[in-house]
């Protein structure tokens, strides 16, 4: 099942928002209505000699170059066809009026020069130029130096935003990500090679294939705890003994197969039902190795404690009808509450839960039918003087077999009473634990010990950072950080964002629903916390609304908007002393 429904989730909308609020309601009927948001590629640009201002010809010269060499970037594309994707195969393209054409999205202060190197180079005041698109909120540079009068001196950083269209077959085929790779590698180039640039970059892609070489590079400590658990079971199942024909090390290998095999049934099962793989969940291994490891040890002792003498098929049953109801019992338990995440309107919890409870509910099977059946054999196998791990071997004397005496847990005589001497532990909590746990200063070392953390909690409660750094998120050999970096550095660990006025269910040719609409996106550009309007139709529709029927703005009446929609022309409108005229 897992190839065949498991998909990968790394995108924090998808994981971090619950998906039944009216956020999330809201953005998919955006979705719905105006297509699926373009992801942006983002490059901080700066200078490679820190406390450098880049508002300097040579640099935005050099930055204009690199922008000019990302527009040439070619990947190969992917499937048999072969073939090369270009950026304007996987860009978000914008229509153009003035050129008549679709150009490739992109947002940085180098649009105060039309990327064009000729009018960089023949700009004299290139700080004035950008302290002027400063104060108009078209720039956003990192680490600006502003006078007291608002007047910007000096900044250390900018921004180059380009965008995918998550639309293109080229997004979900792989073509982006191979274009998306070339990029790096030029930056990388750019890095080593540039004497004056030093370039960070942060995409979604990135994020979610750092997110994949991460979980990657982690299976090997997975590896390793199995191997370490399954030591620690090869001694709880057969005891410290040397003697290889009653030791366990075969038997106890059988935790690590439950494990694999129950990971693979529980996230198929997870994908069968909807619920995609993210980072988190391979940490689920470590809940199912305890889980596994606990339900064969209860297996074990009590089948251990059952007459050696009775046939195995008759000592499997008076045990598993006590064990068996006990991890019955802990396993439902257990999955019931991963289950209950079901309800949580937070998809990473509930894409964690889901597939962890199915893994438990595997474990709780594997146990009853593969476990129990590979304790029936090694059992045959010791009653058959055996040698572990090589069972078709067969000492043949106690000396080749054995260099100490076992040291196992006894069986239980009729009467229920240990017939072999018990193993410290056990003895500590037959003889010793009741005595300690009932005396007076036990039951005041209880309350305080557990008081005290309480109360240390409630103090801290205050202090406690809410949310999800995108540092912790991430590897801490991660390239991503490098931009986390500069994003702490020069804007104070915050990026712009995008923020969608949708007016829903408005007639905007009613000239009162229109001056509505422009009181507040008015409103909207008065706030403090809005850097500039990027895309505003209203703005549009007034200038051709002013210039062509040479009219006072806002209409009075209704408002010819579905005429605009249609126009095609492209005006000059001309202010002087007559009034406004059309050409």
């Amino acid at each position: 099942l897992i190839p065949a429904f498991l998909t990968f989730e790394a995108d924090p909308v998808a994981l971090y928002i619950p998906q039944r609020s009216a956020l999330a309601q809201q953005r998919r009927y955006i979705e719905r209505t105006f297509g699926i948001w373009d992801e942006p590629g983002i490059l901080v640009v700066k200078h490679k000699t820190p406390g450098t201002s880049i508002m300097q010809p040579d640099f935005l010269l050099a930055a204009m170059d690199l922008h000019e060499r990302v527009q040439r970037v070619v990947a190969p594309a992917p499937g048999a066809g072969g073939g090369e994707l270009a950026m304007a195969d996987v860009c978000a393209r914008r229509f153009v009026t003035l050129t008549g054409d679709y150009v490739c999205a992109v947002l940085s202060a180098l649009e105060q020069w039309g990327y064009s190197k000729d009018k960089l180079a023949s700009d004299t005041d290139i700080v004035g130029t950008l302290a002027k698109a400063h104060a108009h909120s078209e720039v956003d540079l990192g680490g600006m130096v502003v006078t007291p009068a608002g007047q910007m001196v000096k900044a250390e950083a900018l921004q180059i935003k380009y965008f995918f269209n998550v639309s293109v077959a080229h997004y979900h085929d792989g073509g982006t990500l191979a274009w998306d790779r070339a990029l790096r590698a030029l930056l990388d180039d750019v890095n080593a090679h540039e004497p004056l640039l030093s370039v960070s970059y942060w995409s979604a892609l990135f994020i979610e294939e750092e997110a994949q070489s991460f979980v990657a590079k982690d299976s090997y400590l997975m590896a390793l705890s199995m191997v370490f658990i399954m030591f620690y079971v090869c001694i709880a199942l057969g005891g410290v003994t040397y003697d290889i024909r009653t030791s366990r090390m075969l038997l106890g290998t059988t935790s690590a197969v439950c494990v694999s095999l129950a990971m693979a049934a529980g996230f198929g099962l997870g994908a069968l039902c909807g619920y995609p793989f993210q980072p988190i969940n391979p940490i689920i291994v470590f809940t199912l190795l305890g889980v596994s490891v606990d339900d064969m040890i209860i297996i074990v002792d009590a089948f251990e404690r059952t007459r050696p003498a009775d046939p195995v098929a008759l000592r499997l049953s008076e045990s598993m009808a006590v064990s068996g109801s006990t991890i019955t019992v802990t396993s439902f338990t257990s999955a019931f509450v991963f289950f209950t995440a079901i309800w949580v309107d937070f998809p990473a919890l509930t894409n964690f839960c889901v597939p962890a409870g199915f893994c438990v509910l595997s474990v709780y099977v594997l146990q009853l039918f593969f476990f129990a059946g590979c304790l029936v054999l090694d059992t045959l196998r010791q009653e058959a003087g055996r040698a572990d791990v090589v069972p078709c071997f067969v000492p043949e004397s106690d000396e080749a077999a054995a260099c100490c005496a076992q040291y196992r847990p006894p069986p239980l005589a009729a009467g229920g009473k240990p017939t072999r001497a018990e193993r410290p532990i056990q003895l500590w909590f037959r003889t010793r634990y009741p005595r300690l746990l009932l005396q007076p200063r036990t039951r005041v070392a209880v309350v305080v010990g557990f008081l005290a953390p309480v109360l240390l909690a409630a103090r801290q409660i205050p202090d406690i950072t809410v949310g999800l750094p995108l540092r912790q998120t991430l590897a801490e050999s991660s390239p991503v950080l490098r931009y986390v970096d500069d994003l702490e550095t020069y804007w104070r660990g915050a990026q712009t964002q995008e923020a969608w006025l949708v007016y829903m269910h408005t007639n905007v040719t009613d000239a009162r629903a229109l001056r509505a609409a422009n009181r507040a996106m008015s409103a909207l550009t008065d706030l403090d916390s809005v850097l500039r309007i990027h895309v505003n139709w209203l703005a549009g529709f007034r200038d051709w609304y002013e210039c062509k029927g040479d009219r006072e703005w806002p209409p009075t009446s209704s408002a010819p908007v579905g005429e605009f929609i249609h126009d095609e022309g492209v005006y000059t409108c001309v202010h002087d002393e007559a009034g406004a005229t059309a050409h």
